[in-house]
């Protein structure tokens, strides 16, 4: 893929981050409760991720999540993710097989993470295969996981573990 090519996508993934932070400070703007017989202004905060065992879940907007990205593109937007505190976090990343297994059970039992409307909803992770050039992807559809070649294009969900 060409440099230019690259920087396309980017500005585009990008682009869809500005929008999906201006919807959130309008919803913060709409939250703002203001009750004359207290001395309190409350504000409701918009929720950017799902708590799930030790793991913080990125959500993500049924728009955005059709991006399909080869591994090194989810690196960058995982990259990005951290450079504009998503969710006022800086650790997000890649989940790893262990992970990515179990947010497939999660997707399984109780259908909490928004999943792409495809054929093939392959999510990556950050296990690589010691022996090839390949990275461990899982098929929330069908249920199974497998090592897939860097240049595929698949999609891609960021976590980070609680403390």
């Amino acid at each position: 893929m060409k440099n230019s090519d690259l920087e396309k996508r980017f500005l585009e993934l990008e682009n869809r981050l500005s929008l999906l932070e201006e919807k959130l400070l309008s919803l913060n703007k709409i939250s703002e409760i203001n009750e004359p017989h207290q001395e309190h202004n409350y504000k409701i905060e918009p929720k950017l991720y799902l708590e799930y065992d030790n793991l913080y879940i990125e959500l993500r907007d049924l728009n955005s999540i059709d991006n399909l990205l080869n591994y090194f593109e989810a690196l960058q937007r995982i990259g990005y993710l951290n450079k504009i505190k998503y969710a006022g976090f800086e650790e997000w990343r890649l989940p790893n097989k262990k992970e990515l297994e179990k947010l497939m059970e999660l997707t399984e039992s109780n259908n909490l993470i928004i999943m792409p409307n495809k054929f093939q909803p392959i999510f990556w992770s950050s296990t690589e295969d010691s022996e090839s050039p390949k990275v461990w992807v899982a098929n929330f559809k069908h249920r199974y996981g497998n090592f897939a070649y860097k240049r595929h294009s698949y999609y891609s969900i960021a976590v980070i573990t609680k403390n």
